[in-house]
C-alpha cells in the first residue's frame, strides 16, 4: 500500500511538472514581441532643402558672412540652391546683394584714405558678380588714387635723397670755407645749388664766399697797387742818383 501511494505520488509530481513547463513554453512562444523605434527615413523634399539653404544664406549675409568663410559664408548658401534650382530669383539676388554689400564696404575704405584695402573687397565682390559696374568704376578709381600715392612717395624719396646730397655739399663747402679754400667752397656750393636750388643754407654760404672772394681780390689789386708804386717811387729815387 505505501509502495502504491509513493508511486502515485511521484508520477502525480512528474505530471504537474510537466503541465507547467509546457505552459510557460506557449505563453512565452505567443507574447508580442516589444515595438522596435521606427526610422525616420523619409527624405528631404527639394523645395524643404532650398527654403533651409536661403535662411541660413540670409541669416549669414546678415552676420557679414560674406564669401570669406568657406562653406560657412551666404555665397556658399546662395551657390548650392543655385545647384538645386539654377533660376533660382532670390538666391540671384542674394549674390546681388553680396556684390553690393562689398562695394559698400570698398567705398568706405576708399573714403578713408585706403585704396589698396578697397581694391581687395572689389576683387571679393567681382568674383560674385563679374562685370558688376559699380565695382568695376570703383576699381579705376581705387587704382588710380594707388598709382596717385605710389607717385608721391617717389617723389618723396627723390627729394629725400637730393636734400642729403645738398646737405653732404653744404658741409664740404662749410669746411672748405673755413680753411680758406674759396674756389673749392664755391664749387661745392654750385653742386649742392644743383640738388636743391632754393637751399637756403648753400645760397647764404655762397653770399659769404662772393663777399670773401671780393675782399680777397680787393686786397690783391691794393697790394698789386702798392707794390706798382713802390717800384715806381725806387725808380725815380735811383733816377735822382
Amino acid at each position: 500500500l505505501w509502495l502504491g501511494m509513493i508511486g502515485a505520488s511521484v508520477l502525480l509530481i512528474v505530471v504537474v511538472y510537466a503541465f507547467r513547463s509546457r505552459t510557460a513554453t506557449e505563453s512565452s512562444e505567443t507574447l508580442p514581441e516589444p515595438p522596435q523605434p521606427v526610422a525616420n527615413t523619409a527624405p528631404v523634399s527639394r523645395e524643404t532643402e532650398i527654403a533651409t539653404l536661403l535662411q541660413q544664406a540670409e541669416a549669414r549675409l546678415q552676420a557679414g558672412l560674406l564669401t570669406d568663410e568657406a562653406e560657412q559664408s551666404a555665397e556658399a548658401a546662395y551657390r548650392r540652391v543655385l545647384k538645386l534650382d539654377r533660376g533660382n530669383a532670390q538666391a540671384l539676388a542674394g549674390l546681388e546683394n553680396i556684390a553690393r554689400e562689398y562695394e559698400r564696404l570698398a567705398r568706405q575704405r576708399l573714403e578713408a584714405g585706403a585704396p589698396q584695402e578697397s581694391v581687395n573687397l572689389i576683387q571679393k565682390g567681382l568674383a560674385v558678380a563679374p562685370g558688376r559696374e559699380g565695382l568695376m568704376r570703383l576699381r579705376q578709381e581705387a587704382e588710380r588714387r594707388i598709382a596717385e600715392r605710389q607717385t608721391r612717395m617717389a617723389e618723396q624719396e627723390r627729394q629725400q635723397e637730393l636734400q642729403l646730397q645738398a646737405e653732404q655739399f653744404l658741409e664740404q663747402a662749410r669746411s672748405s670755407f673755413s680753411e680758406g679754400l674759396l674756389e673749392i667752397s664755391q664749387a661745392h656750393i654750385e653742386q649742392g645749388l644743383l640738388a636743391i636750388p632754393d637751399q637756403p643754407d648753400l645760397l647764404a654760404l655762397r653770399e659769404q664766399v662772393k663777399a670773401r672772394m671780393a675782399e680777397t681780390a680787393q686786397r690783391r689789386a691794393e697790394e698789386v697797387r702798392h707794390q706798382a708804386e713802390e717800384a715806381e717811387r725806387r725808380k725815380t729815387e735811383k733816377a735822382q742818383q
